[in-house]
């Protein structure tokens, strides 16, 4: 698949998710294949609107924090408000990805910033 196919299967899953009235954003990662190819891998979970989904439960008790009080907690730092969204035990430094509310662009966090903010 190549770089513009992947950019319409994006716009394409958000099409679809809007037309359901999904609230939320496909994440396509694109990543270099051999050749001019590129390899497409996404991750779409559905949950019960207001509910922890089991991944981000799992992640918050690795890094002793309250799934329900973190999910969807929105929040202010350097003058911009964030979402808390999801969580990536990957990235040990930052596993905190939160979406900015002014443009939706996804942004990580240290999951101690967040236990600060609980103490």
């Amino acid at each position: 698949m190549d770089r513009k196919a992947a950019e319409n299967l994006q716009i394409s899953l958000q099409a679809d998710l809007d037309a359901v009235g999904a609230d939320q954003t496909p994440r396509v990662r694109v990543t270099p294949g051999q050749g001019n190819t590129y390899r497409v891998t996404f991750k779409a979970e559905e949950t019960e609107i207001g509910s922890v989904p089991a991944d981000f439960r799992t992640g918050c008790t690795r890094y002793g924090l309250d799934a329900d009080e973190l999910w969807g907690r929105e929040f202010v730092a350097d003058e911009e408000r964030y979402r808390v969204v999801t969580i990536n035990t990957r990235w040990a430094k930052y596993p905190i990805g939160c979406d900015r509310l002014r443009d939706g662009d996804r942004v990580f966090f240290s999951h101690t910033l967040f236990s600060d903010l609980e103490a």
